[in-house]
């Protein structure tokens, strides 16, 4: 098994049931862009350059470990293709894969893996590192999650901004 994702025979059976799972959160993701490209909106997550727009980007506030809202988690720093707007996987990259079923498990054995990071902006919350736990956390329907927060306080340049969606 890669990447010591087991330590029991439920381990072993959680994970066996995540390439499953899997599959069918990748589906689901792919119906949704499909649905959302027909309706004209937004298909994947809220990438935050859209967030930041013209603005100029006061300094990040480092506000320590909280629990965060996995539906308040609305973007990404750098992957937000790779996921449909409610962060289903919608990517087919073997490592986005296993790193989802690796993150799916330790979720369902009750792992503590290491807090998520993200930073606050624009009223949510956009992923730097975690986005298969996210992902997996919200296919669960896990509704927190610890994660080291910024703020980043955005002031806007121009009144330009990102689209709301």
């Amino acid at each position: 098994m890669p990447g010591d994702v087991l330590g029991s025979d439920i381990g072993t059976i959680y994970y066996i049931r995540s390439d499953t799972a899997f599959n069918i959160a990748r589906a689901r993701g792919l119906v949704e862009v499909f649905r959302m490209r027909v309706a004209g909106r937004r298909p994947y997550l809220k990438p935050f350059r859209e967030v930041v727009g013209e603005s100029s980007l006061a300094e990040a506030c480092y506000l320590g470990v909280q629990s965060v809202v996995t539906e308040e988690i609305v973007g990404s720093l750098g992957r937000a293709r790779e996921f449909s707007r409610n962060f289903l996987p919608v990517g087919s990259k073997t490592m986005q894969r296993e790193r989802w079923r690796q993150s799916y498990t330790w979720l369902l054995c009750g792992d503590v893996r290491p807090p998520i990071q993200v930073c606050r902006a624009g009223g949510g919350y956009y992923v730097v590192n975690g986005h298969d736990r996210v992902s997996a956390a919200r296919y669960l329907n896990v509704k927190t999650m610890l994660a080291h927060v910024s703020d980043i306080d955005i002031t806007k340049v121009s009144g330009a901004g990102g689209e709301s969606a």
